[in-house]
């Protein structure tokens, strides 16, 4: 058989189903790892939980609340504009590692620097040491942003999923292993310091990059307005995000600020496993057709109804059964984590189906839109903490809940018409797996009502009630999923 000519129509094709199944390829390899991850966390976090108090998950989040800042600087969104600009320039991306590497260093000292201020303020001798060994982990992650940008480039995706297993079993079996020799918190500072340690090794290892010594700030100037607003988004996302925890640490002390830290992490578990890493994929097709705006609105409303029918039905099932899972999963001493994500979980399903929002307005080069949503969310929910705490930590989640909800229109709205998508085609998308959460609730509190079940039997039943739902929704819906699988798959062929 002949080959087809290159640039010929057949060609042309086979270019675009190998470029489709890349993509497909990438998302579900790094899904895969963030399942892989929030398994082996079900598996760890029980232990954990039996081996170690709330105050030392309490003082982990205040010192990781001040990392996290570095963390969402990251590179500054460096390295996504030198995507969207096209192939490798190795003077570009070599002056960029430098200024990254450099840029993170710094902040990992400041964030050593203030360790001692942050134990007298918190109150909390161990908040000293445990900060200081948690600043290494700016240095590491800047080291590796570089790198893993060039696999993103190169839609060698399956190398960063490997990089997330990996981490996470090191970080993991580090944790239980100091976590049963007793060694208290540092059980949990051992496991981020050797997590980001392995992902810069496993990721520098298989990108092969290797700056050269070249440092030249004007070759970088294009990208310095993205940058710009990516940095600001960063800032606001970190008083977004840290705000609570570090309020209820100081006003509620750093056992409450355990048991509301671990049903925070369990909200966004959903974001982080299918979201985050679908997102990345989808990111630089995203920027290639950022001129299109007929297909950008086609591929949000796809991805938002796929992520909803996912998300949404185990979520809920989750929260009206939380009392049962969570004292099950993580023994009765964890039981007033439950209500707290029981209030917290409508915000994590808002969040988590539209994150792809910032995704979005990044590709398309509205950076300025996404950092104004970004601080204006930020600036309502700080002063809604500072008054809330006062109140109590579920009234802290509750709250949390109200102001993401409040917000949603101002966020749809900045997020939608720059493709041209209005708000009823949107909602459209997500109608049905709302009204299978809506079902859900219903069925469940009819069910044990009448039924009057134990925990685990209790647990049981949001099991299923998760999977009839995705069911339900997948087999009532299956012509529009067609439709929308359709669309998309021309789309990334195109």
């Amino acid at each position: 058989m002949l080959a087809s000519p290159a640039g010929s129509p057949m060609a042309r094709g086979q270019e675009r189903l190998v470029a489709l199944k890349r993509v497909m390829f990438g998302a579900a390899a790094l899904s895969a790892a963030r399942m892989f991850q929030l398994g082996t966390s079900f598996i760890a976090v029980p232990i954990m939980t039996r081996l170690l108090a709330p105050a030392d998950y309490g003082v982990v989040a205040i010192a990781m609340a001040m990392v996290a800042l570095t963390i969402y600087l990251g590179d500054g969104g460096l390295g996504r504009s030198l995507m969207r600009a096209g192939p490798m320039d190795m003077d570009v991306w070599s002056s960029a590692y430098w200024l990254v590497t450099g840029s993170t260093s710094a902040l990992a000292v400041l964030v050593a620097l203030a360790a001692w201020p942050l134990s007298i303020f918190y109150n909390e001798p161990n908040l000293f040491l445990a900060t200081l060994a948690l600043a290494a982990i700016p240095a590491l992650f800047g080291a590796s942003e570089i790198p893993a940008q060039t696999l993103f480039q190169r839609e060698k995706l399956g190398w960063l999923a490997g990089a997330e297993v990996i981490s996470a079993l090191a970080g993991i079996g580090t944790a239980i292993w100091l976590a049963f020799s007793g060694a208290g918190v540092w059980a949990l500072v051992a496991q981020n310091v050797v997590m980001y340690a392995v992902k810069l090794a496993v990721i520098q290892a298989a990108s092969n990059f290797w700056p050269r010594f070249v440092f030249r700030l004007s070759l970088l100037g294009p990208h310095f307005a993205f940058t710009r607003d990516s940095i600001g988004s960063a800032v606001m996302q970190f008083i977004g995000r840290q705000t609570d925890p570090l309020v209820i640490g100081k006003v509620l002390g750093a056992a409450t600020l355990g048991f509301y830290s671990i049903a925070y992490r369990i909200m966004q578990m959903p974001g982080v496993v299918l979201c985050t890493p679908l997102m990345a994929a989808l990111y630089p097709r995203l920027a290639r057709i950022k001129d299109d705006k007929r297909a950008i609105k086609e591929l949000v409303l796809a991805v938002t109804m796929a992520q909803a029918a996912l998300i949404l039905p185990p979520m809920t099932a989750l929260a009206v059964a939380s009392h049962s899972v969570f004292t099950l999963l993580l023994s009765e001493r964890w039981a007033p984590t439950a209500p707290l994500f029981s209030a917290l979980a409508v915000a994590g399903m808002a969040q988590a189906v539209t994150q792809l929002s910032g995704t979005v307005l990044q590709a398309v080069g509205r950076t300025g839109a996404r950092l104004r949503v970004t601080v204006e969310f930020a600036i309502l929910w700080a002063l809604s903490a500072l008054v809330l705490v006062h109140f109590g930590a579920e009234v802290v989640a509750w709250g949390f809940t109200a102001v993401t909800l409040l917000y949603l229109g101002r966020l749809l709205h900045t997020f939608l018409k720059p493709i041209d998508c209005t708000m009823s085609e949107y909602f459209e998308a997500l109608l049905g797996p709302v009204l299978v959460s809506a079902g859900i609730v219903a069925t469940h509190l009819m069910l044990v009502s009448s039924l009057h079940p134990n925990a685990w039997e209790e647990a049981a039943l949001a099991c299923a009630e998760a999977l009839g739902g995705i069911g339900f929704f997948l087999l009532a819906q299956r012509r529009a999923i067609q439709a929308r699988l359709q669309s998309v798959r021309v789309i990334l062929q195109s």
